[in-house]
């Protein structure tokens, strides 16, 4: 289990089953630390949709204050697309997605066939109607049963490769410092910066 939405250390870990391992922190060499290809499989919960998603629940790519958006082969990702293709370097498939109405639609979108559960119905960056905590658990634990079920039928997702990568950032020194010094990209206008990618784990 790879708890890692911000610092980590998001999760009651007295409620999780003894047998799993639990990645926290931050610092890790590379992204999804511990995914290999013994995984049948990644569950995706409490994502946020991508940047520039309207009304979406605090939408944004890795960090609100940095990007505007991020682009791959000329599409806009967000952090599932991303963290997909990383476990699809493992041939590992996304299973099951719960996040607010715009994020399952993201993941149903990315990944045809996923399982989802909507926890919440998002009014805004900041609004939301929620279900209540105990129906979003039993949701999210059904859905994921659902989802188990049907182990075989997911397949691993991946970028075309050497993949077009491009970030639109927020302030224009943070572009202009991406654009210069080792692993230099190319600057395409004064907030845009692009590299072109052997893998996604050239970047990630």
């Amino acid at each position: 289990m790879w708890d890692n939405h911000g610092g980590s250390l998001n999760l009651d870990y007295d409620l999780l089953d003894e047998r799993c391992d639990i990645a926290l922190g931050v610092g890790f060499p590379h992204r999804w630390p511990g995914l290999d290809e013994t995984f049948a499989g990644v569950l995706f919960v409490g994502y946020h949709a991508m940047d520039n998603t309207p009304d979406a629940n605090i939408a944004h790519t890795f960090s609100s204050a940095a990007y505007q958006w991020m682009k791959v082969n000329g599409q806009e990702v967000g952090e599932l697309a991303i963290d997909a293709a990383v476990a699809g370097l493992h041939g590992v498939p996304p299973l099951f997605c719960a996040g607010d109405d715009k994020c399952a639609a993201e993941a149903a979108r990315f990944f045809p066939g996923i399982e989802t559960v909507t926890t919440k119905t998002a009014c805004g960056w900041n609004a939301a109607v929620s279900k209540h905590p105990r129906r979003a658990v039993r949701d999210v634990y059904d859905g994921v049963r659902r989802a188990c079920a049907r182990l075989g039928t997911f397949t691993p997702f991946a970028f075309s490769s050497p993949m077009a990568y491009e970030i639109r950032y927020k302030r224009i020194e943070s572009a202009e410092a991406a654009s210069r010094g080792l692993n230099a990209g190319r600057r395409l206008d004064p907030y845009t910066v692009a590299w072109e990618l052997d893998a996604i784990t050239s970047r990630f």
